[in-house]
């Protein structure tokens, strides 16, 4: 049975797992592994198919190669892209995963995985295994080509003497020991070590493995040769920041980070991370740009490998439904969503805090207020949620009370505008996700166009919904993060950008509230200037209409543009004051 160590979970509720620690998790996500397999040969017992069958062979050549080498089946199973392969395997047994191709080849993966074994064991073993597109991939050692594209399907597979053939396919012999470079016909899994001021990380990077991209964001494809260049070269720069500024973090990471995976860089050409639950230590992003992106995204994916291995061992949440406003997320999360969202971000906050004190740009200084703030919304959300076992109150506890003590180090006027910008955020998340009854919304607007003293009944609820796809991020945000650390002083524009966004960035609220109403009234920019408008209310509160327009933007902006359709010049602070006398 696992246990984590005396005073483990204190400190991992803080946010600063031990090297110790975190192998102390992964040693009992192994564990997990094991009872998937067993899962998965427990579901197929019985069931009189041939997959069923191949399974079982190549469950037997496992258990061969594990008595003659116990090591090296204990590695390639702790691999997290195996863990992957074992819960999407479970997934699809179950009728869970929605995955229309044929279950063979997931089934068949079990004899890669035993080949891989063998191979690390230098034990000879038979088994079959799947061809995806003319290859077979080796988890934990690189992807064998069989110079045909086409020939999917399955194939009977020997490794004997440190060679590898399958016969009956024409296919010469293949040489193969671990960690053997790129030969014809064979593709190595990569493996990057950077080393400063004492501290290694050794990672593979996973650009083979054909279960790499659970998190479903697009996996790159083989790195070139240029390209490995490029993602050693940034590894190490980012590794040079965390080794000098950020050492514990940098220890942990040592230990809990196993292989990254490529991504696509998106459109957007901004970078993306995930770590997906099956496959804790492994972190699939998009080559980050500078250092200390790279730096903090592999931060931000140790905290959620972390949380992942110690709901392992320490249920936090009791099961539940429903979905929540998330301060880093456009769209409406599970409460799961949200604790992971706040635990990582708590890793965040204390980066952007040595950096602060290392380094004390305005960007640095911003980050942290942001994170600091952030971190403390969602602990609150989680806390009154009413969903936490009795550790997860422990851990979100500890983690309100860590950014409680950091808030000081922050001055006022970088604390006001993490505020602000986390009620933009807020604003329009409400905006996008949450809907008022177009009826109800209508007889309001009726009511108010014929001069009702008031609305007719208490004021509808709004229903979370999906809503578009997602905007880029906010203007507010990319334009305080344009500024420099006098973010309340002096009356000068800047070219290209909306006056009442810099008046709401620098505090002069009145005027950043006056532009937002006159671009609503021009039909301009609409989604953005009623967010815009409801941070402003917030913050000037001198009538309850501005209450409303603040605690409620999607409510008022319904009503508003049901009442826009049947005549112009709706006076949007009067509508909203109105509509306030029906807020009970």
């Amino acid at each position: 049975m696992h246990r984590l160590p005396p005073g483990a979970f204190g400190a991992l509720a803080a946010g600063q797992g031990t090297p110790a620690v975190v192998k102390a998790l992964l040693a009992a996500r192994r564990s997990r592994h094991l009872f998937l397999l067993r899962g998965v040969l427990d579901h197929l017992a019985g069931v009189p198919q041939p997959q069923a069958r191949a399974f079982e062979a190549n469950y037997a050549a496992l258990a061969a190669v594990q008595r003659v080498a116990p090591s090296a089946v204990r590695t390639v199973l702790a691999y997290p892209l195996v863990g992957a392969w074992l819960a999407h395997c479970l997934r699809r047994l179950r009728g869970d995963d929605g995955t229309a191709t044929p279950v063979d080849a997931d089934l068949a993966h079990l004899g890669s995985v035993a080949a891989a074994a063998a191979v690390r064991g230098g034990t000879a073993t038979a088994v079959v295994v799947p061809v995806r597109e003319g290859t077979v991939a080796l988890p934990t050692l690189g992807r064998l080509h069989l110079g045909d594209r086409t020939g999917d399907g399955l194939a009977a597979m020997s490794y004997q003497d440190g060679r590898v053939t399958f016969p009956g396919r024409g296919r010469a012999p293949v040489r193969l020991v671990p960690r053997q470079a790129d030969t014809p016909g064979w593709e190595a899994l990569r493996r990057a070590v950077v080393t400063e001021r004492g501290l290694t990380l050794c990672v593979d990077v996973d650009d083979v493995d054909p279960y790499r991209d659970c998190a479903r964001l697009g996996a790159a494809p083989r790195l070139g040769a240029g390209e490995w260049r490029v993602w050693q070269d940034r590894l190490r720069s980012a590794w040079r920041v965390l080794a000098v500024d950020h050492p514990d973090q940098a220890a942990a990471l040592a230990a809990g980070v196993v292989a990254l995976v490529p991504l696509t860089r998106p459109a957007s050409g901004e970078s993306r991370s995930a770590t997906q639950t099956d496959a804790a230590a492994t972190v699939a992003l998009s080559l980050p740009a500078d250092p200390s992106t790279f730096a903090v995204t592999l931060v931000h994916e140790l905290q959620h490998t972390t949380l992942n291995l110690l709901h392992d061992l320490v249920p936090l949440l009791v099961p539940t439904g429903g979905r929540h406003y998330s301060p880093w997320r456009p769209d409406p999360r599970p409460l799961w969503g949200l604790l992971h969202g706040t635990y990582a971000f708590l890793g965040v906050a204390r980066f952007w805090r040595a950096e602060a004190a290392a380094r004390p740009t305005p960007a640095a200084r911003l980050e942290l207020a942001r994170s600091v703030h952030d971190v403390g919304v969602g602990q609150r959300a989680l806390r009154e949620s009413g969903r936490l076992t009795p550790a997860g109150e422990r851990l979100v506890r500890v983690i309100g009370d860590t950014v409680r003590r950091w808030a000081p180090e922050i001055d006022d006027d970088l604390r006001r505008l993490a505020a602000d910008l986390n009620a933009d955020h807020h604003a329009t998340w409400r905006l996008r996700n949450l809907a008022v009854d177009p009826q109800a919304a209508a007889a309001l607007a009726a009511a108010w166009l014929a001069g009702q003293p008031d609305p007719p009944g208490p004021l509808p609820a709004a229903r979370v919904v999906a809503g578009p796809a997602p905007r880029p991020a906010s203007p507010r945000l990319q334009l305080a993060r344009r500024l420099d650390a006098g973010l309340s002083t002096g009356d000068g524009a800047l070219d290209g950008v909306s006056a009442s966004n810099l008046h709401l960035l620098r505090g002069a609220y009145q005027r950043a509230a006056a532009g937002y109403l006159a671009h609503i009234a021009n039909g301009a920019a609409v989604p953005d200037a009623w967010a815009g408008l409801a941070v402003a209310c917030g913050r000037l509160a001198g009538s309850p209409g501005h209450e409303l327009l603040h605690r409620r933007p999607e409510l008022v902006h319904a009503v508003h543009r049901s009442a826009a359709a049947g005549g112009p010049g709706v006076d949007v602070l009067a509508l909203a004051s109105w509509l306030s006398r029906g807020a009970g």
